[in-house]
C-alpha cells in the first residue's frame, strides 16, 4: 500500500509538472526508518541469527516483490479493490483505497510492470552493492545486458559490516563491492538522482533535512514518548 501511494506521488509529478512547477514541489522520495539494523552484539543465539531487524525487513519486502511477481501483482490487485487488510477499526473501511483514486481501474500486472520500470529502473532480481567510497549501501535491479542500471535506493546506517553481514544471513541477498561511486545520499536532493528511496534508522534524523521527502514508512519509530517523531518529521 505504502509503495502504492509513493509511486502515484510519483507520476502525478512527472504529468503535472507544469501545474505544479508554481508550487516548488522536488521529485518524490520515499523514507522508510526503522529502528534496528543488525542484531545485538554477542547475541550468537539461533533465533537472533533468523530474525530479521527493521532495516533488514525493508530488504526482505523490496525483494519480495522484485523478484516474486506472481505475489506483488495479487497484492497490488487486492490494494486497489480495497483489500489490503490494513482496515480502519470502527469503520472497517480500508485505508488505502481512498489515497489511491489516480490508480484506480488500472490493471495490476500492467501497474506492477510500470512500478518496476519508474522506480526501479528495470525488472530483476535484487542487488545489494556496498559502496566503499562513501560507507554506503546502493541497492538496484540486477541487468541482463552488458550496462549496470542506476541504483533505486541507498541506505545509509552507521555499521555498515555487521549489517551486511546480517542481510547475508537472514534476507539471503549476496552483498557485492563498488569501489568506483561516490556518495548516493549526497546527491539525493538533485533533480538528476536516479534515487527514490532513502532507506535507514536513526542515523539521519539530526543534521539533515530534504525538500524531496513525500512520503515515509516507519517501523518501530516514535512508539514512547520523546522528540524523535518531531525531529523526524523536521527534516
Amino acid at each position: 500500500g505504502g509503495l502504492l501511494v509513493f509511486y502515484q506521488q510519483v507520476r502525478l509529478h512527472e504529468s503535472q509538472a507544469d501545474v505544479l512547477r508554481p508550487y516548488n514541489l522536488e521529485k518524490p522520495l520515499w523514507v522508510l526508518l526503522g529502528t534496528s539494523v543488525s542484531r545485538a552484539k554477542g547475541d550468537k543465539s539461533a533465533a537472533a541469527k533468523q530474525e530479521r531487524t527493521d532495516v533488514a525487513e525493508v530488504l526482505a519486502f523490496l525483494k519480495r516483490f522484485l523478484e516474486d511477481d506472481a505475489w506483488a501483482i495479487e497484492r497490488i490487485d487486492k490494494t486497489l479493490a480495497g483489500e489490503s487488510g490494513f482496515a480502519d477499526g470502527e469503520t472497517g473501511s480500508d485505508l488505502f483505497q481512498p489515497h489511491l483514486k489516480h490508480l484506480a481501474g488500472q490493471s495490476a500486472a500492467g501497474l506492477y510492470k510500470r512500478i518496476c520500470r519508474d522506480l526501479f529502473h528495470g525488472q530483476g532480481a535484487l542487488e545489494v552493492w556496498d559502496i566503499k567510497n562513501s560507507g554506503e549501501i546502493g541497492l538496484r535491479v540486477s541487468s541482463s545486458g552488458h550496462k549496470d542500471l542506476p541504483y533505486f535506493a541507498v541506505i545509509n546506517i552507521g555499521d555498515v559490516p555487521d549489517f551486511l553481514d546480517h542481510v547475508e544471513q537472514t534476507v539471503k541477498l549476496p552483498v557485492k563491492e563498488d569501489r568506483f561511486t561516490g556518495s548516493l545520499f549526497d546527491e539525493i536532493s538533485r533533480a538528476t538522482s536516479p534515487i527514490y528511496m532513502l532507506i535507514g534508522a536513526k542515523k539521519f534524523i539530526e543534521g539533515w533535512s530534504s525538500w524531496r521527502v513525500s512520503s515515509m514508512g516507519l517501523l518501530n519509530v516514535g512508539k514512547g514518548e520523546g522528540s524523535q517523531v518531531i525531529q523526524l518529521f523536521g527534516r
